[in-house]
Formats: C-alpha cells, structure tokens, sequence
C-alpha cells in the first residue's frame, strides 16, 4: 500500500483513499501508518484510512469505494467510522429515493479525520444536514476534537439544517444507539433512523 501510494504520488496525485485493512490493527504508529505517513509527506498528498471503505460523491457521479449501491443526489452527508454501516445506510437510501451529498467513511483516520471531513462539509453549499457515526469506543480518545468539530460547524455553516451526532457502544457489532435524521429532498420533513442490532437501517 504505501508503494501504490508512492506511485500515485509520483504521478501528482494529491489526495488518496487507502482502502487495505492494518494488519496491526487501528492504533496509531503501526508500521503501516508510519510508511504511509512518510510516503504522504514526501508528496504532499493526504489520505483517507486505513480501512476506508472510500467516499461517495452522488452528486458528481463520483463512487470511489467498494459498496455498489448508487444513491441519487441529494443534500444529506454520512460520515461514519464504521464500513458496515456505510454500506447499509447507502442502501437503504438506494431503497427509499434518499438523496444524499456526500458518503465519507474514515477508516483509521491515520491522515484524514471526521474533524477534517467536517470542515469540508462545512464549505459545501450541496449539503444540508450531516449524519455523524462514532463508535463509542474510539470516541474517548477524541471526543474533544469531534466535539468541537460539532459546535463550530451547528453554529458557524449556515447552510446546515441539521448536524446530528450517534454513536455505537462496541466495536464488534452495530447497535441502537447510532441515531440520526435524514432530511429530505426539500429540506423540510425529516425521517428518524434508528440502527437496528443486525446493523440495518429501519425508520422510526
């Protein structure tokens, strides 16, 4: 992987997403983390992942990631550490007509963090309301700074109608407690979601 991104950094490329699973692991400054952190700064190139599943951009037709499902456009973003909840929260708007903006998965935010994909969210006018997903546990060690992320962007985006935080209590399996909104098309009545134990979406 930090080949591939060396070679893509040769040919100009200043923005990756890294998709490889860590064989260590998501700690930071494995040794995979530390080659790509090298290999990243010699080219001035940043990166999604680790263990991204990669980003959806609908509305310019964009799908760099490997979940199939083809959401329409729309004006909702989903940011989410999570994978299998990416994949079942894109095909669950496939399913119901759900538009959506932007559909950023972070992997082991090695690079590239939700603090980071926030405040580009933030500048795009062709999103509405944001659902974020933390798992609960990774959410210790950066509660702070997503924290923050939160108030800055509730307060400072005026195009935000909604930035709506939810979490999952443990690592190994998706729970109920990540809950968000999905706004509609409009951008006037909004769907509750609730994440169901198998890690499927089923409105309220």
């Amino acid at each position: 992987t930090p080949d591939a991104l060396d070679r893509a950094g040769k040919r100009g490329i200043r923005a990756a997403i890294v998709c490889a699973e860590d064989p260590e692991g998501r700690s930071p400054g494995t040794a995979l983390k530390r080659a790509l952190h090298d290999v990243a700064r010699r080219h001035g190139c940043r990166f999604v992942g680790p263990g991204s599943a990669g980003v959806n951009l609908p509305a310019a037709s964009v799908n760099a990631s490997w979940i199939a499902d083809r959401p329409i456009a729309g004006r909702l973003a989903l940011v989410t550490q999570s994978n299998t909840l990416a994949a079942s929260a894109t095909g669950w708007a496939c399913a119901r007509g759900i538009g959506m903006s932007r559909i950023v998965t972070v992997g082991d935010e090695s690079e590239l963090g939700i603090a980071d994909v926030l405040d580009a969210l933030a500048a795009d006018a062709r999103t509405q309301a944001i659902l974020l997903h933390v798992h609960a546990g990774r959410l210790a060690a950066q509660a702070t700074e997503v924290e923050e992320a939160v108030a800055v962007h509730r307060a400072a985006a005026e195009h935000l109608d909604a930035l709506i935080a939810g979490r999952v209590q443990r690592e190994d399996a998706l729970d109920a407690h990540a809950v968000g909104l999905l706004a509609d098309g409009e951008g006037g009545a909004a769907v509750p979601l609730l994440l169901a134990d198998d890690g499927t979406l089923e409105g309220l």
